[in-house]
């Protein structure tokens, strides 16, 4: 897929992803104490061993495309679900567990605040993150999520997050 930039005008081919390498909860502790109260890998994070947190992917379908736009996301899910999911990782057949019912710990820019919505997180095989589905709300990431995104509207993301255009 192509698509022109709205930021620096030139066609770019295909679609990155996108995402946040630490949850909201994790940024709350003092950067002095997140050794002490914190346990965070790629896909994992526990906060104070009351918050518990897995990594996921938002997948948005690109409309008229095969192409899918991902948003790689935290999603705070149950202690024992958290625990259920940390066994699992490694093995390459798992889609038999789940899906754990969550809520973000992300908030996306360009979006109204994604935080605290509800979600299911769908477990898949053969170490391929999370699918995070979004629960049916009123709200435009759900609407994309189950409708597809515009490619201008993956023009304007690209804009954003690439070149950091907050007017995108």
């Amino acid at each position: 897929m192509r698509f022109k930039c709205s930021s620096c005008d030139e066609w770019h081919t295909g679609i990155p992803g996108w995402g946040w390498r630490y949850p909201f909860a994790y940024h709350q502790v003092p950067e002095a104490e997140r050794d002490r109260r914190c346990y965070l890998t790629d896909d994992l994070c526990v906060v104070d061993d009351r918050q518990f947190l897995i990594t996921g992917l938002v997948e948005i379908p690109v409309i008229d495309s095969v192409d899918v736009v991902s948003l790689r996301v935290w999603v705070s899910v149950q202690r024992k679900d958290w625990f259920e999911y940390q066994d699992l990782i490694g093995q390459a057949s798992r889609d038999k567990c789940g899906p754990y019912t969550g809520q973000l710990d992300s908030t996306i820019p360009t979006y109204p605040d994604t935080f605290e919505l509800g979600t299911s997180l769908i477990v898949r095989n053969d170490g391929i993150r999370p699918l995070v589905q979004l629960n049916p709300c009123e709200h435009p990431l759900w609407y994309e999520q189950r409708s597809g995104m515009e490619l201008s509207r993956v023009a304007r993301l690209y804009s954003f997050f690439e070149h950091r255009n907050a007017d995108a």
